[in-house]
């Protein structure tokens, strides 16, 4: 069964992703391994150990940043960004999203449309290059796409279907990279808040925001279908429920 694997990198503490449920991962295309980071003063991440499949970095302005991974169904893997000032004084981050890099290959991008009396309407696109980026509109979170994404690569069984659960606006992006004498493309992947205006968000010290709760899950390449019934029973039995509105 595929599963997130991850590799040590050049410093005892620090790691990065080596497979992601089948699809080969690649080094991080960012000065932080698992997010696309921006902010004033923020610098490089320095690898801290946190165990339990949480992965932190601390940068020099007081940043620290907590990637955890946790199994929370047959193949259904969640992940949880947070962000904490632990410095003292008030810091502004410009943008930020959780971040996959894949490895070079021959990728299709599947997402889903959303509107009134025509909700979920999927399909398959080849991305060779450039980038494709999904959102929603004036924080109905299922208005003109939905919040998720899948995505397959020529050669491979299995294919990953990514899953976020938002929190106002979102925004889902893939790019493509391609380097010199390379056919193939690598691809990134990032989901996170959206602010159409541009991101401002400020964190005064000692306070922290996590980001959208993201769910991954391999399904086989040629049925896009079997992602949707391990995800549904993660939500409704696993996932701590909904709150429910005025």
């Amino acid at each position: 069964m595929p599963a997130l694997r991850f590799t040590a990198a050049d410093k005892p503490a620090a790691f990065q992703l080596a497979d992601c449920l089948g699809l080969a991962a690649r080094p991080p295309q960012g000065n932080d391994p698992f997010l696309d980071l921006r902010g004033e003063g923020i610098g490089a991440p320095v690898p801290e150990s946190a165990g339990d499949g949480g992965y932190c970095r601390r940068f020099a302005n007081g940043l620290r940043a907590e990637t955890r991974f946790e199994q929370v169904g047959e193949a259904v893997w969640q992940r949880r960004d947070t962000l904490r000032n632990e410095g003292a004084n008030e810091l502004v981050l410009t943008e930020l999203a959780s971040r996959f890099d894949l490895a070079r290959g021959e990728y299709e991008l599947y997402s889903q449309a959303g509107g009134w009396c025509g909700e979920s309407q999927g399909g398959w696109q080849t991305l060779t290059h450039g980038s494709r980026e999904f959102s929603c509109e004036h924080g109905r979170t299922t208005q003109n796409s939905t919040p998720f994404l899948a995505v397959r690569c020529a050669g491979n069984d299995a294919g990953v279907a990514f899953h976020l659960l938002p929190r106002g606006n979102w925004r889902i992006a893939a790019h493509t990279r391609r380097d010199a004498g390379w056919q193939a493309p690598s691809l990134t992947l990032s989901f996170g808040p959206h602010e159409p205006e541009g991101l401002r968000l400020t964190l005064q010290p000692g306070e922290e925001y996590t980001l959208p709760t993201l769910l991954l899950v391999a399904f086989p390449a040629d049925k896009i279908e079997a992602a949707a019934p391990p995800l549904h029973i993660a939500v409704a039995h696993t996932l701590p429920p909904f709150p429910q509105p005025p």
